[in-house]
């Protein structure tokens, strides 16, 4: 989990992440589980519970779009498109994000 909450705040995005439950047949048995990871990196649902289920959340557009607007003071908002590889990330960092 920590790797995916690690991407979740990298990229600024939300992070849907869930795994297989009971047994596959072939003599694997699997926890399941399910969790939704903010922008930030927090956990924000998530059910372990060990039986199909499923998993609703409400995200929030603003956490985005404050993050990649550049409108906290705070580091832990921050987003650093532009210091990757602007050969791989040009066309992501030419658009400019909707009012």
């Amino acid at each position: 989990m920590k790797y995916m909450t690690a991407r979740a705040y990298d990229n600024a995005v939300y992070l849907a992440a869930c795994n297989l439950v009971g047994n596959d047949g072939a003599g694997h048995t699997f926890c399941g589980g399910a969790l939704v990871i903010d922008p930030r990196g927090n956990v924000t649902a998530e059910a372990f519970n060990g039986r199909e289920e499923l998993l609703v959340a409400d995200l929030d557009h603003e956490i985005i779009n404050t993050i990649r607007r550049k409108e906290s003071p705070s580091m832990r908002y921050s987003f650093f498109l532009s210091a990757r590889r602007p050969e791989l990330y040009k066309d992501l960092m030419q658009k400019s994000l909707p009012d």
